[in-house]
């Protein structure tokens, strides 16, 4: 019976933790914690690359000269996808001796879908109109009031709607890319971690 550990009453348990709808959001769409390793950058880059080409950083891109990131990772989302952004700062010496970095992050949408979504829903405003008129016209053939003035009342309507197709979209992707990279920090993190 001593060997046993003691056992812990229903008040003694410790408190789980809760969060709030709002609580939770914003530490879903803060920006991931910054990340100091001990190398230098280009170590950095050639050992994610390495772990990118194993297939274990999606989408994984060294930053170009005169870029201001060091690299870029894929940040998944739906239904538009973007980038994880990581920016380097060199600190000479740590208390090994050797150098290190201090990644900081950022995220991006990416544009070119975004932008090709809202051209689509722009350029689909008029043929609507069309053919809302002609399928009017068919139906409710003594109703002239109706289909002669479609574009008076589906303009409008077809806009609204237009933008806040567009809104939705923007704000769901914005959620799912923030919880990417928040997974792909994690694992740039744990690709850095010297064993």
């Amino acid at each position: 019976m001593g060997d046993q550990p003691p056992q812990l009453a229903p008040a003694d348990a410790p408190a789980a933790v809760t969060l709030t709808k709002a609580q939770a959001l914003a530490q879903l769409l803060a920006i991931p914690n910054p990340l100091t390793v001990p190398y230098a950058t280009p170590e950095i880059v050639n050992a994610l690359d390495a772990a990118a080409r194993r297939g274990k950083l999606a989408g994984f891109e060294p930053g170009a000269p005169g870029t201001a990131y060091l690299f870029r990772a894929e940040a998944f989302g739906t239904p538009f996808e973007g980038w994880l952004l990581a920016h380097a700062t060199l600190t000479p010496t740590t208390a090994g001796g050797g150098p290190s970095t201090t990644l900081t992050y950022s995220r991006r949408l990416k544009p070119l879908w975004p932008w090709t979504f809202a051209l689509v829903l722009l350029l689909s405003v008029w043929p609507g109109v069309l053919l809302t008129e002609s399928l009017l016209a068919a139906m409710l053939p003594n109703w002239s009031w109706l289909w002669k003035t479609t574009w008076y009342w589906y303009l409008p309507l077809s806009t609204l709607g237009g933008i806040a197709a567009m809104h939705q979209a923007l704000k769901r992707s914005r959620l799912t890319i923030a919880a990417s990279a928040h997974e792909a920090a994690e694992t740039i993190k744990s690709l850095l971690h010297r064993p």
